[in-house]
């Protein structure tokens, strides 16, 4: 390292020295921080651009944009298993229509540690038709409850370029 510049600040009758090594990173600091400001207002308008606003009487209440029901169709989206005895099993078939002008992947699908899933892993082209098959073991359940099936989906939103999430659903009354 070579020689560093001093300079010195007079504030309030006390004289601060501060070497260019200190003057170069406050300087950069300050770049990053501006800069960091910039994205998240950048982040923010295009936050606002991926809402859709939905009327709530004379106001606009603003709600996230569901970037997959642009791209997709469930035939059923909330199944009601009704009455299940502790130790049943149930399956089901969640069926969806590409109705997109983009091909369809699903790179994912989680749920409970009760449900096993197996989903279309081939690309669904406009038109074309996936599933989802949800197997459901109530084995280990204590009481009646609502599952969420998370589909992720490699496709991206246009937006943000994160990827877009829907969520199937399922429903039992559990019976000792």
């Amino acid at each position: 390292m070579g020689p560093h510049r001093n300079a010195n600040v007079k504030l309030k009758n006390k004289v601060i020295r501060f070497n260019s090594m200190k003057i170069t990173f406050l300087s950069a600091f300050t770049a990053l921080s501006f800069s960091a400001l910039l994205s998240c207002t950048t982040q923010n308008k295009a936050l606002k651009a991926s809402v859709a606003p939905e009327k709530s009487g004379q106001e606009a209440v603003a709600k996230p944009r569901n970037w997959a029901r642009e791209l997709i169709r469930w035939d059923t989206d909330m199944v009601d298993y009704g009455t299940v005895r502790k130790g049943e099993s149930r399956d089901h078939t969640y069926r969806f229509t590409n109705i997109g002008k983009e091909n369809v992947e699903i790179q994912m699908c989680t749920a409970c540690s009760c449900t096993t899933l197996d989903w279309t892993t081939k690309i669904i082209k406009p038109g074309e038709t996936g599933e989802i098959v949800s197997h459901f073991e109530s084995r280990d359940k204590e009481k009646s409850e609502t599952i969420s099936i998370t589909v992720i989906l490699k496709n991206t939103d246009p937006v943000m370029n994160y990827p877009i999430v829907d969520e199937v659903k399922f429903h039992f009354d559990l019976v000792q």
